[in-house]
């Protein structure tokens, strides 16, 4: 049972990371900003977190990550 919480807590650790990662890029998600209007910066805040989340399903892609969030 131990490796079982402890894999939960690895998991849950990663996706407070991805969630972290994914509020310091406003690009994202702030549609006031001018930062996401920007295609080029747009694409790069995406290149970004998904080299995260790669970390932890490294058969992912931008499309995979869209869906999640």
């Amino acid at each position: 049972m131990a490796q079982k919480t402890s894999a939960k807590e690895k998991e849950r650790e990663f996706i407070i990371e991805c969630i972290q990662l994914y509020r310091d890029l406003p690009a994202l998600w702030n549609v006031k900003s001018k930062l996401c209007h920007d295609r080029d910066k747009k694409s790069m805040a995406y290149d970004l977190l998904l080299s995260k989340y790669q970390e932890m399903l490294p058969k992912a892609n931008k499309d995979d990550l869209k869906k999640k969030i």
